[in-house]
């Protein structure tokens, strides 16, 4: 049985840019991966003409071509405005996809990124997942919910910044060339958010992120993120 990878991101785009290279990597692995995306990213475009409606679409559709091409079949959009997603009114439509989903590795934001989507989301993450004084509400058999407790659940990881890398909660995850050509490749299916000028430094940034990682951990390129322990978890090592 393959290992069912939950990746939980505020905005299209995000999980991208934060875990494109290894999203492509267990796919090719054969894992069974799965995103949901919350926020509906309506109040971030470059195209000042569009509407609403009209940029919620783009982003959706933006968003379907980039993670496909990483290979994620499973994909979920809550569609929460914006801006505000508040990590309260989340908590339980979230914690009802992730029971229905049944993952073993979580993925999410840091809370040390500076959007307050992201924030909220990381948060609201932490608390269904990672409860130290109490079972986590995705295991907890007693905590009211239409689906039944994820099943074996082993470790919740976030997103790790570069300026994080000796912190002892991170994590490498060595990738190939491969992985991360398929990344900038989906980074670039979101046209509202980088122009046909954006391409090369898309590119140049995000290769030279994934080999310094890389020259990091002893392989030629890499991604980093940072382990939640909590007492309920079995450590599992994914690199």
């Amino acid at each position: 049985m393959s290992e069912s990878i939950l990746y939980i991101c505020a905005h299209p785009d995000d999980c991208e840019l934060m875990f494109g290279g290894m999203i492509h990597s267990f796919v090719k692995k054969g894992m069974d991966v799965s995103v949901i995306v919350v926020a509906d990213g309506s109040k971030w475009i470059k195209d000042e003409t569009l509407l609403g409606e009209d940029i919620r679409k783009i982003r959706k559709n933006e968003a379907l071509t980039a993670l496909r091409m990483l290979g994620v079949k499973d994909i979920k959009f809550l569609e929460y405005s914006d801006g505000v997603v508040d990590g309260k009114k989340l908590r339980d439509p979230l914690l009802d996809i992730i029971r229905e989903i049944n993952p073993n590795i979580i993925f999410t934001h840091s809370e040390e990124e500076k959007h307050p989507d992201h924030i909220e989301v990381s948060r609201c993450v932490k608390r269904v997942c990672n409860r130290l004084s109490e079972p986590a509400p995705i295991i907890n058999p007693f905590w009211k919910s239409n689906f039944c407790p994820v099943s074996d659940f082993q470790q919740l990881y976030t997103y790790a910044a570069l300026s994080e890398v000796n912190e002892e909660s991170v994590c490498f995850i060595p990738l190939e060339e491969e992985d991360i050509e398929k990344k900038i490749c989906a980074v670039l299916c979101h046209k509202s958010q980088f122009m046909t000028e954006d391409k090369e430094r898309v590119y140049d940034r995000i290769m030279t992120e994934a080999k310094f990682f890389g020259n990091l951990c002893g392989r030629g390129y890499a991604e980093i993120c940072a382990s939640v322990r909590s007492q309920y978890y079995k450590v599992l090592s994914i690199v």
